[in-house]
Parts: structure tokens; sequence; C-alpha cells
């Protein structure tokens, strides 16, 4: 036998006084910086433009070697771990 629980009972219960307190002070303390932490800036990466219209894009065609060493790696099987 399986009880079924009607959704708007677990919206009630999950949207209680409680447990929405209990959320919101959870993410306050996810937000807050720790003490020693340091954010690991990347540089910008560049800005890609659109080419006008007419000229050509320049795109790399692989050599039939590259594909199939691509391929290869694509898909072999890797081993199972121990």
């Amino acid at each position: 036998m399986a009880i079924v629980i009607p959704a708007y009972k677990l919206e009630e219960l999950l949207n209680c006084n409680e447990l929405r307190a209990q959320r919101e002070a959870d993410l306050k303390e996810e937000t807050k910086p720790k003490p020693g932490a340091k954010l690991d800036l990347a540089d910008k990466p560049k800005q890609f433009t659109l080419p006008k219209k007419g000229e050509p894009i320049e795109m790399p065609i692989p050599s039939r070697k590259q594909f199939e060493n691509d391929l290869a790696k694509a898909t072999r099987r890797k081993k199972p771990s121990e």
C-alpha cells in the first residue's frame, strides 16, 4: 500500500516559518566571505566579434589523420578502476 501526499501539503510544509527562516539563515551563511579565502580571478576572455556580412569565416579543417586520432580517443573504452 502506498501513501500519496498532495503537493499543496508539501508546499505548506516547505514554506512554514521555521523552515523558511532556516533556509534564509543558511543562505546568509553561504554568502559570507570565509576568513582567509581569496578569490582566484582569471583574465578576461578575448571579446568575440562576428564577421561582417560577406566576410569569409576561417575554419580550420583537420587532416584525415588528425580526425581519425580524435575519433579513436573519443571512442576508446575506459578501463574499470579497481
